[in-house]
C-alpha cells in the first residue's frame, strides 16, 4: 500500500505505530528489519518481542514460513542453517523472536524472564506493546546496551488513552495519513475526523468524503503529515 512506503524507509531510532487491524503493519516492520539485517546495517540482531510465547509460535508458523517460501531468493537465500521457531540467522545477524511474559521470580519478589536476559541486539520490536508488562519492556531495552543503533520500534492497537502505544504516539511528531481533496484542495485526516470523514450516499453506499466539500477521497493518494514537526 502507498501508506506503507514512508514507514518502510524510516531509520529513526524510535518509531511508534498506533495502528488498527489488518493494515499490514507487522509485515511492514518485519520486512524493514529483514532488509536491515540482509544489508548488514544491523550487525548483532533484532529481538522481535510478542506478548506471549504462544504468539511467537503462531507467528513463526503462519507468517514467517510463508514469507520465506514465497521469497526464496530475496529472503530465503540469506537464511543460515541454524534456524528454529525462536531464532533465525539472517546473513551475519540474528532474528530472535521472544515472548514478553515474566515467568520467574527470585525470592518470590522479582519477576524475571529467561528469554530477555542474555541476547545482545541492535533493535527491539515490541509487537502489541499494550499487552506487555512494562517491566518486560524495560528489561528488553537493556539488551541494546552495546549497540550503536539502539532502535526501538513499537506497534500496537491502542487500549487506554495515554498508556502504552498511545502515550508513545503522543510523545512523537504524531504523523497522520492526510489526503488532499482533488476538488477543493482541503487536507483531510480520516482517522482524526471520524465520523465526519464518512458520508452515506442515497444508494446506501458509504464513502470516504472531504469534510469541506463532500467529494469522495482516495485513500491511496495521501501522504504522512506530522502534527508536531
Amino acid at each position: 500500500h502507498r501508506y506503507q512506503l514512508e514507514p518502510m524507509c524510516q531509520d529513526h531510532p524510535k518509531v511508534s505505530i498506533r495502528k488498527g487491524t489488518q493494515g499490514g503493519w507487522t509485515l511492514l516492520v518485519m520486512l524493514r528489519m529483514l532488509y536491515a539485517m540482509i544489508t548488514g546495517y544491523v550487525k548483532q540482531g533484532v529481538i522481535y518481542l510478542f506478548p506471549t510465547d504462544v504468539k511467537v509460535s503462531a507467528f513463526s508458523q503462519l507468517r514467517w514460513t510463508p514469507l520465506i517460501d514465497n521469497n526464496p531468493v530475496a529472503i530465503g537465500a540469506h537464511l543460515q542453517r541454524t534456524n528454529n521457531i525462536h531464532n533465525k540467522r539472517i546473513g551475519k545477524a540474528s532474528l530472535m523472536m521472544r515472548g514478553a511474559q515474566l515467568t520467574k521470580k527470585i525470592s518470590g519478589l522479582q519477576a524475571e524472564s529467561v528469554a530477555l536476559r542474555s541476547d545482545p541486539a541492535d533493535v527491539i520490536v515490541y509487537d502489541e506493546k499494550d499487552l506487555m508488562p512494562a517491566n518486560a519492556v524495560a528489561k528488553a531495552r537493556g539488551r541494546l546496551g552495546h549497540s550503536d543503533l539502539k532502535w526501538e520500534w513499537s506497534l500496537s492497537n491502542p487500549t487506554i488513552p495515554k498508556y502504552g502505544i498511545d502515550a508513545d504516539y503522543r510523545a512523537s511528531d504524531q504523523r497522520n495519513w492526510g489526503i488532499r481533496c482533488s476538488a477543493c484542495n482541503h487536507w483531510n485526516f480520516i482517522d482524526a475526523e471520524f465520523p465526519r470523514s464518512l458520508r452515506r450516499l442515497a444508494s446506501g453506499q458509504v464513502i470516504r468524503a472531504c469534510v469541506k466539500c463532500g467529494r469522495e477521497l482516495s485513500i491511496h493518494t495521501g501522504e504522512w503529515i506530522p502534527k508536531h514537526p
